[in-house]
């Protein structure tokens, strides 16, 4: 791999603050981040109806609702972010740890990591 001077990266950097380029980029990518962002959001509601699933089973007050929703979009970011294997599910035992913190049940954490994400225990 060549060698980058800064003289270089400098002016690569100068060229991404010209507005008409950041106008000209951000009109090419407008239509895929829509189309990105509104996937994601379709993603997140059959989740969260999910989950509602999940806690209509469970003897858990409608105030709590929101930890288990949290976990939730917590637990999609990560599988985003690491795909799977022992690093997402390492991340995953972490979340769990924190919202058992925060008094969620883990039996209902650990049901939603099963059911929804299928994301094996580290």
């Amino acid at each position: 791999m060549p060698k980058v001077h800064g003289e270089t990266r400098a002016k690569r950097y100068r060229d991404k603050l010209i507005p008409e380029r950041v106008k000209e980029d951000l009109e090419r990518k407008k239509d895929e981040m829509v189309a990105e962002q509104a996937r994601r959001a379709a993603e997140m509601a059959e989740l969260e109806n999910k989950v509602r699933g999940v806690l209509g089973d469970e003897p858990v007050m409608a105030l709590d609702y929101i930890k288990y929703y949290d976990f939730t979009r917590e637990v999609y970011k990560a599988k985003t972010r690491y795909g799977g294997g022992y690093a997402l599910a390492h991340e995953v035992q972490i979340l769990m740890d924190k919202w058992v913190a925060r008094q969620a049940v883990k039996r209902i954490l650990e049901k939603v990591r099963d059911e929804l994400f299928g994301i094996p225990a580290p």
